[in-house]
């Protein structure tokens, strides 16, 4: 899973469906290119998916500076 920051952009979370301030974009496709038999999409999720979504480990690297 690729996480990236988008910018501030007030809009609806896809992942929980809060509006969120922060959105991150869920990109799929190492995941798409792994399992073809499975439809994936991609999402735009808010600060907190995003960081459920990457783990502790990661996301310092992945958070807005």
């Amino acid at each position: 899973m690729m996480i990236k920051y988008l910018g501030k952009l007030q809009s609806k979370c896809e992942s929980c469906g809060k509006i969120g301030n922060f959105m991150y974009k869920d990109d799929k496709s190492i995941m798409k290119s792994l399992f073809k038999e499975v439809d994936w999409e991609e999402q735009t999720i808010c600060e907190p998916c995003a960081k459920k979504a990457s783990g502790s480990k990661y996301w310092d690297k992945i958070k807005r500076k």
